[in-house]
């Protein structure tokens, strides 16, 4: 009870406490402006880190005191030619420009693949580059699926894009040897179509002198059943009285209208003969030529 407040201990602790935080504060604001230049550029004078304060410890009227002085001078200094101001990454480095400049129009698959893929990677990257810019204000719902800087989402797209201009390259190659041996098929194929067209062909004929054939048959069937009918009839007409000669007449005209029969009958017969040897004969003349006239008249 007889001591001095000054002289409490808890007086004591709490004035050493003070002090301490007032030597924080005075070495962050003496460390701030030399942060600052390595960020983002030094003036043309070097920086001095001499400066900085020291703690010593001492004993005092209460058992504890804390001085600042300048330590001494220390051969660490930055200088100007040493600070290079730093410069973030940006869509138009050129490590990020892997389809080159914009692209003509093609009219090839592999031309319209790498134009739709220079648009999209230019479109998004744009967007990610705005987006990146506005990032800390702009609140992330799934930041699961986000990545934490421009850069590393530029190159996860970039690889994207890359993996599916190797996948276009890949579906064209495996088109190519496709068709390739599509091709060799064909080929191997091709040799045998002479045999199947030369059959096909004389098959068509043959058919079509078939039908022509058979045309003419039926005609000419037709033709000699009326003739065999009309030799009936004169056959039924002799009788023992056309032997007596009051009948003469009627026998010789009997016998005219047979003879009239009989040379209608041979005449059918050789124009039917002559068609057939004419239609053989064009028929053979076009399948030598490889021509095909269809519906072919008798």
């Amino acid at each position: 009870m007889g001591k001095h407040a000054l002289d409490d201990v808890v007086i004591s602790v709490i004035h050493d406490i003070t002090q301490t935080q007032k030597i924080k504060v005075a070495n962050d604001q003496f460390f701030n402006p030399v942060e600052d230049q390595l960020m983002y550029g030094a003036s043309s004078q070097p920086v001095n880190l001499s400066s900085s304060f020291r703690m010593t410890s001492g004993t005092g009227p209460h058992g504890l005191n804390l001085k600042l002085s300048r330590p001494a001078p220390s051969p660490f200094s930055i200088t100007s030619t040493n600070l290079h101001k730093y410069s973030k990454p940006n869509r138009f480095d050129p490590k990020y420009q892997i389809f080159g400049e914009k692209p003509e129009d093609s009219e090839h698959f592999k031309g319209l693949i790498r134009r739709i893929l220079w648009e999209g990677t230019t479109s998004l990257l744009a967007l990610a580059e705005e987006y990146y810019k506005k990032k800390d204000r702009t609140p992330v719902t799934r930041p699961e699926y986000l990545k934490d800087t421009f850069e590393q989402c530029a190159d996860e797209l970039l690889h994207k894009m890359q993996s599916y201009l190797i996948q276009a390259e890949n579906y064209q190659n495996t088109c190519l040897q496709e068709f390739r041996e599509k091709l060799r098929e064909f080929v191997e194929m091709l040799s045998h179509v002479p045999q199947l067209l030369i059959k096909d062909v004389f098959k068509f004929h043959m058919e079509s002198i078939s039908v022509g054939t058979a045309e003419t048959r039926s005609a000419l069937s037709k033709k000699l059943e009326e003739l065999e009918h009309a030799k009936l009839i004169n056959k039924n007409k002799l009788r023992p009285v056309l032997g007596h000669p009051d009948h003469v007449k009627d026998l010789e005209k009997l016998c005219t209208q047979e003879e009239e029969r009989q040379k209608a009958e041979v005449q059918e017969i050789n124009s039917y003969t002559e068609k057939l040897q004419a239609r053989k004969l064009i028929n053979s003349t076009i399948l030598y030529k490889g021509y095909a006239i269809p519906n072919l008249q008798s």
